[in-house]
Formats: structure tokens, sequence, C-alpha cells
């Protein structure tokens, strides 16, 4: 596709609360202890005991309160747009966070009082929510040099996982105007599996009427 200058695209991400985040960081400092890795590492190991926690279980599922999950999004690039395919592909990081009550560590014997942050595999072994891109042909997750994701873990049972993807995503453009049109594209997060019973997405700096507001960054950085 022809990208003149007075051409612009725009992408809209949507957030369905139905069934429906940026850049990781440094490794927290209570890492690079020996003695507090080994503290800390039991305190994990405790919390994730099988007898105690089922990562197959959603938190609160006990209460029958919904899960809420705070969203955000930060584009770090929009690679390709196609006319003709009419999709384009944006690489992402995507931001979660939600409250889980079994992974509070003031409530444990052996508690935590620091935020712990650690690699993202973490994340096979605690509840996250099932989010995918409704309308995506093709994602996935960056892997080089290792998996692009980290999960950061608070005293009081807040999790923020994040990841960073590249998806192809579908775009009903209208070019009657070309080139003097102007796209809306739309980036749709869902839960695969949970209704709004279980599951309810939320932006994470959320302005009135559902608009994403500072939810949604990094548009003003790319280029076309």
């Amino acid at each position: 596709m022809t990208l003149p200058a007075i051409l612009s695209m725009m992408i809209c991400t949507v957030l369905y609360s139905s069934v429906t985040a940026g850049r990781g960081g440094p490794q927290s400092r209570y890492w690079r202890n020996p003695q507090r890795d080994l503290k800390f590492g039991t305190v994990v190991e405790t919390m994730l005991d099988p007898d105690r926690y089922h990562k197959y279980i959603r938190p609160d599922i006990n209460t029958g309160r919904p899960v809420y999950v705070n969203v955000s999004v930060s584009v770090t690039g929009l690679d390709r747009i196609s006319d003709a395919d009419m999709e384009y592909t944006v690489t992402f990081t995507l931001h979660q966070s939600w409250k889980d009550g079994r992974l509070d560590g003031t409530k444990s014997v052996r508690g935590y009082s620091q935020i712990l942050t650690m690699d993202g595999s973490l994340g096979n072994r605690i509840w996250v929510p099932d989010t995918y891109i409704v309308n995506s042909h093709t994602s996935f997750i960056h892997d080089v040099t290792t998996r692009n994701g980290l999960i950061r873990l608070y005293p009081d049972g807040r999790v923020l996982y994040v990841l960073r993807i590249t998806s192809t995503v579908s775009c009903s453009m209208k070019l009657h105007k070309y080139p003097m049109d102007e796209q809306a594209c739309k980036l749709a997060l869902e839960s695969w599996s949970f209704p709004d019973e279980d599951l309810i997405y939320k932006w994470d700096k959320e302005e009135r009427c559902g608009a994403p507001g500072g939810s949604v960054t990094g548009m003003d950085n790319v280029v076309l």
C-alpha cells in the first residue's frame, strides 16, 4: 500500500468487558542476594503448592464475584499495512493486572512484603486470563533471547502480567476517499472462555464512556 504523507492510519483498541500491560524492566533487586533468593523462592513455592493453589480455578470463584482484569496496551511498531488484504501488522506490549487472594503475601505464614518480579514462565503455574485477539489472522509472542514476558507479584496479591506480541489483524478499510482517507482499525481483545459473570476487563486508566484514555500509548512514536 502506498502511503503518501497525507494519509494517516489510526488504530482503535477495543476492549470487550465480557469475554474481552508495556515493557518489562530490570529484575527486582530482591533477587540479587542468594539468601533472599532462597527465602522468596520458598515463599513462592509455598503459595503455589498444588494442595492449596489450583491454576485452573480463577480467583474469587468461591465468592461468586467476577475477577476484574485491568488492561493497557503500548504500541511499539506498526510494521505493515495492506489495503489489498485489508489487514495490518502491529507490535505491542500487553499489560494485564488482577488480584488473586491466594497469592496475598500478607496472609501467608511465610509472607513477603516486597514486589517480586519474575520470568513470564511463571504464567504456566498460576491462573492468568485467557485473553486473545478477536480479529487476528496470526499472532505470536516474541521469544528472543527468551520469551518476552514477565510476572510481578505484589504483597497484597495483585499480579501484573506483561507480554510482547506481534499480530496481523484484519481491518475493514474504506478507500473511497483515497488518497485523502483516514482509517480506524480495531484491535479487539476478549476472553476465550469466561463470560461476564466470571471475568470483566477494564482499561487500566479508563475515562468515562469506556474510553481507554492513557491505557493505550505509543502511537505518537509510530511513523508510517
